[in-house]
């Protein structure tokens, strides 16, 4: 009886995740000649010697529309690439130093010529804030 009991539980609860797996994938935001990257994190030490998120909310700025399309399909590598460089420096920050959006800035840069395969998107950090 009591194995029943769970097995039921078991399946009730499985059924919302089973459900939602032949949905598509949602596409990245685009506004424009913008492609948003919200919520880039990584782990941080804060002044307090505690562990904190470093969280970084950033956009590419992308005229040409060719150019956008292929970005939009490098979507997750982008992020990856993002991910990792904002880890490598986060890092490297001693506690309680400020951040340095300009050398952040310049990283991410370089990162999206380099997935991307030529220049032409604009990196814009929209907001750096630890927690």
């Amino acid at each position: 009886m009591i194995a029943r009991l769970a097995l039921a539980l078991l399946l009730a609860c499985a059924v919302p995740a089973i459900s939602g797996a032949n949905e598509a994938p949602k596409a990245p935001a685009t506004t424009g000649r913008y492609l948003t990257f919200p919520g880039v994190t990584a782990s941080i030490f804060r002044t307090s010697q505690r562990r904190g998120v470093l969280a970084m909310d950033a956009s590419l700025n992308i005229p040409d529309a060719a150019l956008r399309t292929r970005a939009t399909s490098l979507n997750p590598r982008l992020r990856a690439a993002y991910a990792q460089s904002l880890m490598v420096y986060a890092a490297g920050v001693p506690p309680g130093r400020p951040l340095d959006p300009s050398y952040l800035s310049h990283e991410m840069q370089r990162q999206t010529d380099l997935v991307l395969g030529k220049s032409g998107a604009k990196f814009l950090i929209g907001s750096l804030l630890v927690n």
